[in-house]
């Protein structure tokens, strides 16, 4: 584990800057350090879980700076009925971007990465078929309704549905992003991906499909790194399905007349981005009142391991108690929250280690956690770490065994290399 010269003369050069902007109180300054540093991971990292990360952090402090100097921006936070701690979330944005940066200079993570796509993870066609099936069958008994514009309403995403969308939102598009690997149905799982994605859209839920096309960009990035044509790509189609879901967003809160400056300028300032950064003020604020949770919402991801179970301790529902919020949290909201803004330092450097290490071995479970990470991404950046839980836990061990059970079969019961952990 080497430092590159011009590396380590980037992280050092990076340091002193961020710590200089502190004394000389410039807001402006503040942010440009923080869009550099991201600048920096995207032109190592390129298309990369660690990057998509990194960039919807940064984004949510560019919403903190709009509410900070005065910009028209969304919900509560243009309240400020709480205060706007925006050098305390550059602080936080600013410590992820170095350790981030370290850490992809120091290691080997982003070529583990890409090794994880030459893997060999195909759950072969039966179990691809099945998967398509629960997937769709999923995708339907949420939204059961017929998708329309009239169907934009929160009311159809939360209570309407035959299963309920917490927590089973993210199952079809991981079942999708494991159907996918089969060659044989590969045709077949994208017709019917699009459907569940047209389908989700449609009833106003964005985040899990955004989570869904990240995986499948970083996919297509890792298997056509050597075409120069293939960032471009990526990045055409991400800004065409930007703007399409900004649209689905204004229509969702009630817009009846789309205007592209409204659309574009939604598209910098984004609702959701406002509500999870007014969520950060609100557990700053606590944490600068004393009143802290110490550690009590952490036991919301043991609640969480345990399907069905009503999950008292979320960090939602407890800053709820103190402030009214429209749900969610940034990333470094629940560390404050609970300990302090030292231990959300701490909390992000544990955090991107162990995507580092999730990503050292080359294994099918590891790549299924991985691919649960990637399209729980949005969720995690701007709602909290529990999404994944129940997919990491249970579905993918079972997608394991069950593909070992039909290989085995096959061969008449003896053991068989490729079916590995």
């Amino acid at each position: 584990m080497l430092v590159k010269k011009h590396d380590f003369i980037i992280i050092i050069c990076t340091l002193f800057c961020g710590l200089g902007v502190l004394f000389i109180n410039d807001p402006t300054v503040c942010l440009a350090i923080a869009l550099i540093q991201t600048i920096m991971i995207f032109k190592k990292a390129k298309i990369s879980l660690f990057s998509i990360l990194a960039f919807l952090l940064n984004f949510c402090l560019i919403q903190e700076y709009g509410a900070y100097v005065g910009w028209d921006v969304y919900g509560l936070l243009a309240f400020k009925q709480v205060p706007i701690y925006f050098y305390e979330m550059f602080i936080c944005v600013f410590s992820f971007n170095l350790i981030l940066y370290c850490v992809l200079s120091i290691s080997n993570c982003l070529e583990n990465e890409g090794k994880l796509f030459t893997l060999n993870v195909d759950a072969g066609f039966q179990i691809s078929v099945l998967l398509i099936i629960a997937a769709v069958g999923i995708t339907f008994l949420m939204f059961p309704t017929i998708p329309s514009l009239g169907a934009f309403v929160l009311t159809n995403r939360f209570t309407r549905g035959i299963l309920p969308f917490t927590g089973w939102s993210c199952m079809p598009p991981f079942f999708m992003a494991i159907a996918i690997m089969n060659e044989r149905c590969r045709k077949c799982a994208i017709f019917v991906t699009v459907i569940i994605v047209f389908w989700y859209v449609f009833h106003g839920e964005r985040v899990d499909c955004m989570g869904l096309l990240a995986f499948l960009a970083i996919k297509y990035y890792n298997n056509n790194r050597n075409n120069k044509n293939t960032i471009m790509k990526i990045g055409v189609i991400a800004g065409c399905v930007v703007v399409l879901f900004v649209a689905v967003g204004m229509l969702r809160t009630g817009a009846d007349n789309l205007q592209l400056k409204k659309v574009l300028n939604g598209a910098l300032i984004q609702s959701t981005a406002c509500d999870v950064s007014y969520v950060f003020n609100c557990a700053v604020d606590l944490a600068t009142k004393g009143e802290l949770f110490h550690g009590i919402t952490f036991l919301s991801y043991a609640v969480n391991c345990v399907p069905f179970l009503n999950d008292p301790y979320s960090f939602g529902s407890y800053i709820q108690n103190f402030y009214p919020t429209a749900g969610g949290g940034l990333f470094f909201a629940e560390p404050i929250a609970n300990f302090g803004l030292k231990f959300a330092i701490f909390f992000s450097g544990a955090y991107i280690l162990l995507l580092a290490r999730l990503v050292r071995k080359t294994t099918k479970y590891r790549f299924m956690v991985y691919a649960a990470l990637c399209i729980t991404i949005f969720r995690t950046a701007w709602y909290g770490l529990n999404y994944p839980i129940i997919a990491i836990l249970y579905f993918a061990p079972a997608i394991l065994f069950a593909t070992r059970l039909i290989n085995r079969k096959k061969l008449g019961g003896y053991n068989i290399d490729e079916v590995s952990n």
